[in-house]
């Protein structure tokens, strides 16, 4: 039968040598094959849920072979009392850290999808083990899948971003660090931004903390209705945004709504066809009792994405970074990768979390941070259960991507509905 698969984990990198094949093993898809995986980090190592005050390597990667592959990664030194922040960008690698230079002191590449998982390899030695999150997506419905990039044109109004692509996508997920100097690159300054696309929502978060500052500037945006933004922390403000327009028959388009600064840097994608794609929105709780969310089919699996927050304004950041990156495939596989950079303070002070039964971290701004709020799934179905294992002290909003079975008749998920049996 045809169907949309997902599976998430995490997956642990440690300090082998450049060769050294790390696996993601156990999770063989019930339909098909995999053919794309999207993977986060935050700096931490460890195995279990873990979170504290320490230097932060966030960043975010996919791959769909071993030749289209991409990564974006940001650091930010906790303790100094002039800040030392970077971006990098590559595109030969899947997973990027920096040490608090900037320099790049780990390598991922992506070697092979296999029937129970994918293999990776180093291709730079990492420092400390790390524990990345993993998202695998699959199955006979997804039929086509690409990565590549793109430079954005410098000027408002609407551009063909990519047009080379052999299918028309249903899906789109764009990653951007406001650079303009061709990967693999990077320079001072974490700044990094991820938005996703279908047909009909979109929605971004992007974060930024400023480098060679006595007094840290931090700041965050994530809202519905872009997919791009560059935040600039000393205002705080917008001085780029980028939103989706439509899926071309080889691509997509999109439009420049503010060219100001890094208006013209590089901007991966990964793009999908085939299955059931939701993009959508809720806010956190305040107590632990369940919450719902409508998606509009059962989903295979999700991705969260906040900034710890009420939706942001638009063109308008605010303070503190804060990037909450979760993904889930059942009520039992559940990952979150969080980062927080404290904004104002004279001693620069970092914050990370990771999280593997869970889809939201969020901290503090008390002298010490510390967790405050954690969410999880309840039941993976439609409407989607969740609940809060610590509340969150004020609501924030969360915005989603949910991957489903290709509609059949109007139903969508539904094994009965492909043997045309039953309803929905």
């Amino acid at each position: 039968f045809a169907g949309f698969e997902v599976a998430v984990g995490t997956i642990n990198i440690g300090t082998g040598v450049a060769g050294t094949n790390y696996s993601i093993t156990g999770q063989t898809p019930a339909t098909g094959t995999w053919k794309a995986v999207k993977l986060t980090w935050s700096g931490r190592s460890e195995t279990t849920d873990a979170s504290g005050e320490q230097d932060i390597q966030l960043g975010i990667g996919f791959a769909v072979s071993s030749t289209s592959r991409r990564a974006i990664t940001g650091q930010s030194d906790h303790g100094p009392t002039t800040t030392a922040t970077d971006r990098y960008q590559h595109d030969a690698a899947c997973v990027v850290v920096l040490d608090i230079t900037g320099a790049v002191v780990g390598l991922l590449d992506f070697v092979s999808f296999n029937s129970d998982g994918a293999t990776f390899v180093v291709d730079d030695a990492f420092p400390a083990a790390l524990e990345v999150s993993y998202e695998l997506l699959g199955g006979t419905d997804l039929t086509d899948v690409a990565t590549g990039q793109f430079q954005l044109p410098g000027v408002t109004g609407e551009f063909d971003a990519v047009t080379s692509l052999s299918f028309q996508p249903d899906f789109v997920l764009l990653t951007y660090i406001s650079f303009s100097t061709a990967p693999p690159a990077g320079s001072s300054l974490a700044l990094l931004s991820i938005g996703a696309a279908n047909s009909t929502s979109q929605a971004v978060l992007s974060v930024t903390s400023e480098n060679a500052q006595a007094t840290s500037a931090t700041g965050s945006y994530a809202r519905s209705g872009e997919v791009i933004a560059r935040v600039d922390a000393f205002t705080p403000a917008i001085s780029s945004r980028v939103s989706f327009t439509s899926f071309l028959s080889n691509g997509f388009r999109l439009n420049m709504l503010e060219a100001g600064t890094g208006s013209t840097g590089y901007v991966f994608y990964l793009a999908l066809k085939g299955g059931s794609y939701s993009i959508g929105n809720f806010l956190t709780a305040t107590d632990l009792n369940n919450f719902t969310e409508t998606v509009g089919f059962t989903p295979k699996g999700m991705m969260f994405f906040s900034a710890n927050r009420a939706e942001s304004t638009q063109d308008a950041a605010t303070a503190h970074l804060e990037w909450s990156i979760g993904a889930a495939s059942s009520a039992t596989a559940e990952t979150t990768q969080y980062v927080r950079d404290k904004d104002n303070s004279a001693t620069a002070a970092a914050f990370s979390a990771v999280e593997h039964d869970g889809f939201y971290a969020n901290a503090s701004n008390d002298a010490t941070q510390a967790i405050e709020g954690l969410g999880h799934v309840v039941t993976f179905a439609d409407p989607l259960t969740m609940a809060m294992t610590d509340a969150d002290p004020v609501a924030s909003f969360v915005w989603y991507v949910a991957f489903g079975d290709t509609a059949v008749g109007g139903c969508t998920g539904s094994r009965l509905a492909l043997m045309g049996v039953g309803g929905c």
